[in-house]
């Protein structure tokens, strides 16, 4: 009997001891199993996109007819001379902002010049083949054919519903006023909005569905901030105000309106101000803002391209910087900002109307150009390459 339970004690502390061995085994992990764990997950990268700006795109008759004269039967309007040597650095940006000054309503207007514009809508398909996927419609000329002007200028961008574009400044009705615009480029969304300081005395009829948005009115605009910032990584303000400058020479006082507002938007969350309207250029700064943070405020980037005759109005500036987001915290940062001059050239009589970047424009042409004959004889390299420096720091002025 003793020795009957003696066995099954024996038996018993072999269970014990088995069972423990395998309680053992379980907690320590094989060198084989150890050996395939996973590395550690890479930082994430960071995301940069390159975004240009350019100001005024200002089309008077003659660079409507002169279009017209080089069209063709299946292009009434061909405005592609004017912009070839533009173009390929326009198409070097991943987000490429215009303000368009006329209205694209040629479906339903004759084309008209100033004071009350209207351009053919091949200037749209024209802008989209240079590369521009940004236009800003806010403006003073905006109301130039009336509420059907803009209903005809949204009804042109819609046929165009298929293409990565984004169209601000004008809003088909209170609820597109607060929607966001925004166009996404390699994972940074940037949300634009667009107001006016005024349309020339105009004013929208009180049934007018369509929206646009005027300097005085502050409250939509930062709203429509708000909007802008809840959704996007990056917010871009189109700003139309400042005094228009037609004398020989260049001016780079800025409005109290632009000083004010200005800093307003920078205290909002706007990351970039693009400033329009004067047909002259205005310098560039930062601004310091209410959470910490900076905002880059370009203050006017003059004329792209226009027929007007002032010398000071042949030169237009086109913005240049990249946009990076840093991969682990979401940061945004401006960064590598640089200025490119581009001079708007037309022969005697505003023939042949083209633009140059400054650096490929030379002392031959600058002696031919028409606004010598006109306006200024002093019109020179020389004359461009002082506005230049007397409104744009020496550090934003090298090539990319």
């Amino acid at each position: 009997m003793k020795l009957k339970r003696f066995a099954a004690f024996i038996l018993l502390a072999l269970a014990l001891f088995s069972f423990a061995a395998c309680g053992v085994k379980e907690e320590q992990p094989s060198l084989s199993s150890a050996s395939s764990a996973e590395p550690a997950p890479p930082e994430p990268e960071d995301s940069v996109a390159r975004v240009m700006a350019v100001g005024d795109n200002l089309i008077h008759n003659v660079i409507y007819n002169q279009a017209k004269q080089r069209g063709t039967a299946e292009l009434e309007y061909d405005f592609s001379y004017v912009y070839e040597n533009v173009k390929p650095i326009i198409q070097k940006a991943d987000v490429a902002f215009i303000n368009q000054e006329t209205v694209l309503a040629g479906k339903y207007f004759e084309p008209s010049n100033f004071p009350r514009f209207c351009t053919p809508t091949e200037m749209g398909d024209c802008l989209l083949d240079v590369g521009f996927n940004v236009f800003n419609h806010a403006n003073n000329h905006m109301l130039d054919k009336g509420q059907k002007g803009i209903a005809a200028t949204l009804e042109y961008w819609d046929t165009k519903a298929d293409e990565d574009i984004c169209i601000l400044g004008m809003y088909k009705d209170e609820n597109d006023l607060y929607s966001c615009h925004y166009i996404e480029k390699n994972g940074i969304k940037f949300g634009f909005f667009g107001f006016t300081e005024h349309t020339n005395g105009l004013s929208a009829p009180k049934d007018m569905t369509e929206r646009i948005v005027y300097a005085s009115q502050e409250e939509v605009i930062k709203k429509a901030v708000d909007v802008m910032r809840a959704e996007c990584d990056v917010v871009i303000v189109s700003a139309h105000w400042g005094n228009e400058n037609y004398s020989e020479r260049t001016t780079t006082a800025l409005t109290s309106l632009e000083k004010e507002l200005s800093q307003k938007l920078a205290d909002w969350g706007v990351d970039v101000i693009i400033g329009t309207h004067p047909h002259v250029i205005q310098p560039m700064k930062w601004l310091d803002r209410a959470d910490g943070g900076r905002t880059f405020c370009i203050y006017s980037l003059g004329n792209f391209v226009s027929a007007m005759n002032g010398p000071c109005n042949m030169l237009g500036g086109l913005v240049d910087f990249d946009v990076r987001k840093d991969g682990r915290t979401g940061e945004i940062t401006v960064e590598n900002i640089c200025y490119v001059p581009i001079v708007t050239h037309y022969g005697r009589g505003m023939s042949n109307v083209k633009l140059y970047p400054l650096s490929e424009y030379t002392e031959e042409l600058a002696s031919a150009h028409g606004c010598k004959s006109k306006t200024y004889a002093g019109f020179s390299l020389k004359y461009l390459n002082k506005v230049v420096t007397d409104n744009i720091e020496e550090e934003y002025l090298f090539e990319k």
